[in-house]
């Protein structure tokens, strides 16, 4: 329901639809839709499910990718079939997480100007940027400077390892199979353990110019919560699931 086959599933690639179901209760909510409103009461069914079973309702972040109440689930954009809602999606995504987007979001400012500061030394960042949240490593360009930074999260060994992000994007074509809609599902977690940093640099290790900055990582959600809100929106043809 919210996965899919191979890489990058949790972008959307290898989504699938579900045709039949054998041998299962007779409860399990309808996922053959005809339209969104019909997926929308599906899913919502079937999330009432997963927190009837709990034992207890996780509350804050949990330690791993899991249901919480924390928990959010919209369905949003459209398109004539399953990659095109998809490649207007990402349009979208870029539009608002881009720099030199007129439509960017307030954090996307600060997060440049941080790490624009940080690669020409005029400052000692405090902290990373927000948009660590959807996930590490991730890269900058400036184009002014010609300068590039890294955000990495160093493992156990002092490597780069990685965070894979807590936002799943499946496509779901209709049963009409003439249009086609994203389910954006959000599980947080603790994004990095409590004894680990994050590591900012610019340069080439071992080279002349190498710098680098160890921060510590604190769970803000912001950068996607915003992202969440606004594909929630009428005009970008959200609907609400959960909560």
């Amino acid at each position: 329901m919210f996965g899919g086959l191979g890489a990058r599933s949790r972008k959307g690639f290898g989504s699938l639809m579900l045709d039949s179901v054998v041998g299962l209760d007779d409860d399990l909510p309808c996922l053959n839709a005809n339209n969104k409103e019909e997926l929308q009461a599906s899913i919502h069914t079937f999330i009432k499910g997963i927190s009837a079973f709990q034992q207890k309702q996780i509350s804050g972040y949990p330690e791993y990718t899991q249901w919480s109440d924390k928990t959010r689930c919209v369905i949003t954009g459209q398109g004539k079939n399953g990659e095109d809602a998809l490649e207007k999606l990402g349009c979208k995504i870029s539009s608002l997480r881009s720099y030199q987007s007129k439509d960017k979001l307030a954090w996307v400012t600060d997060d440049h100007d941080l790490m624009d500061k940080f690669v020409r030394n005029v400052s000692v960042p405090t902290h990373p940027p927000i948009r660590s949240a959807f996930g590490l490593p991730h890269n900058y360009f400036f184009s002014s400077s010609q300068q590039s930074g890294e955000v990495n999260f160093m493992d156990q060994n002092g490597k780069k390892g990685r965070r894979a992000s807590p936002v799943f994007f499946t496509v779901y074509e209709f049963s009409t199979h003439t249009q086609a809609c994203v389910v954006m599902l959000f599980l947080p977690a603790i994004l990095i353990p409590e004894n680990k940093e994050v590591r900012l640099s610019t340069g080439e290790q071992g080279k002349a110019g190498y710098r680098y900055k160890d921060l510590a990582l604190i769970d803000d959600f912001t950068a996607i919560t915003d992202i969440l809100d606004e594909f929630s929106k009428a005009d970008n043809h959200g609907l609400k699931v959960y909560p």
